[in-house]
């Protein structure tokens, strides 16, 4: 999922108009992002804190 979102950025039109370029990133890279996501907050379930390298809903939430 990294390797095709980074494939889909890369391939995010620089030549077109910010409609299009939106239309992009709707269509193409959110939906990336979003399954790359799932693959994260599983992870996090079994990764212990102190080797997570970034803060958790927790952290955020009450720590910051």
């Amino acid at each position: 999922t990294c390797e095709c979102l980074k494939a889909e950025s890369d391939n995010t039109p620089s030549n077109k108009s910010s409609l299009d370029v939106g239309k992009h990133m709707k269509n193409k890279i959110i939906p990336l992002m979003a399954k790359l996501r799932e693959y994260v907050d599983e992870a996090q379930l079994y990764t212990a804190s102190e080797f997570w390298p970034y803060p958790n809903y927790t952290d955020l939430i009450y720590k910051i």
